[in-house]
């Protein structure tokens, strides 16, 4: 047996199981073929910014919570002229009220004030966690992002990195990941990877390599993308949205598609990867469809 087939007789098994958390695996996998899940349904020129992405909640009365901790985006991608959250739910149950009516909050704060900044947020929670405060003595704005992180790995232990990743594609993240490997950090400290992984990603885009500039090009084009189960989990979600007591605006800026949909437009294509047919015939194809095809 294959290490394909066994990834995915154990991901379909784990999906039927009760209390395993499957949606952590699928996310995995889904990971490397995100960007062409994403431009599937009408987005153009996706790029993965990070997986995880942090944001500050807000409250009803549109305060920014600094102290309750944050909401995750499990994908954040930058589209064509937009900044996308993506969050993914595999099964009609992790589509929770509470959780939709966090992100509707932010969403409603980045439309209406210019003082919900995605970025500078993000800056301040990587600084706050990584335990290395007494290292910046100006506020999180007079540094670049590059400079947070150089700071935070550059003197923790008197240790320069063990490998060079100057050449890499993925020189940040590498850097990221081997100070964490080498100090054992753990929780908010390892946001230090997403900043890694947005600094990366900026210098493969042509449009904009300063990931300051290009949040703040697109924060006021901020959207929210669901990429759920299967038509019926659709047909539920937008019911659903039509109700919520949100201005129309917000409700414009929260998008829905599907795995079953994405798994049956692709499936009939010849210029797939092996990795993405693999996932969509062996793993996708099986556990998300519609109507008769169930």
């Amino acid at each position: 047996m294959s290490i394909q087939q066994i990834i995915a007789e154990n991901v379909i098994q784990d999906f039927y199981t009760a209390k395993v958390k499957c949606e952590v695996t699928l996310d995995m996998l889904l990971t490397p073929i995100i960007e062409d899940i994403i431009e599937s349904f009408g987005y153009s020129n996706a790029c993965l910014l990070a997986k995880e992405f942090p944001m500050y909640k807000v409250d009803d009365n549109g305060n920014i919570l600094f102290d309750k901790g944050t909401v995750n985006a499990d994908y954040l991608l930058s589209c064509e002229g937009k900044l996308l959250l993506v969050e993914l739910k595999t099964t009609d149950g992790s589509i929770e009220k509470e959780q939709r009516e966090k992100y509707e909050r932010i969403l409603s704060k980045i439309n209406k004030s210019t003082d919900y900044d995605l970025f500078r947020q993000f800056k301040q929670i990587l600084v706050n966690g990584s335990g290395c405060g007494n290292r910046f003595s100006k506020s999180v704005d007079e540094y670049k992002l590059s400079e947070i992180l150089y700071r935070i790995i550059g003197n923790s232990d008197n240790q320069e990195p063990k490998t060079d990743f100057s050449k890499s594609n993925e020189k940040y993240k590498e850097l990221a990941k081997e100070y964490l490997e080498r100090t054992g950090k753990s929780g908010s400290a390892k946001y230090l990877l997403q900043a890694g992984q947005i600094l990366d990603a900026c210098q493969m885009l042509d449009s904009c390599k300063d990931p300051e500039k290009l949040f703040k090009r697109k924060l006021a084009k901020v959207e929210l993308f669901y990429l759920l189960p299967n038509n019926d989990s659709a047909a539920s979600f937008k019911s659903v949205l039509e109700e919520e007591p949100i201005d129309n605006k917000i409700k414009e800026k929260i998008g829905c598609g599907t795995l079953s949909a994405y798994a049956g437009k692709m499936s009939e294509s010849k210029t797939l990867s092996s990795y993405n047919a693999w996932l969509i015939e062996d793993v996708l194809a099986k556990l998300f469809t519609d109507g008769d095809n169930k």
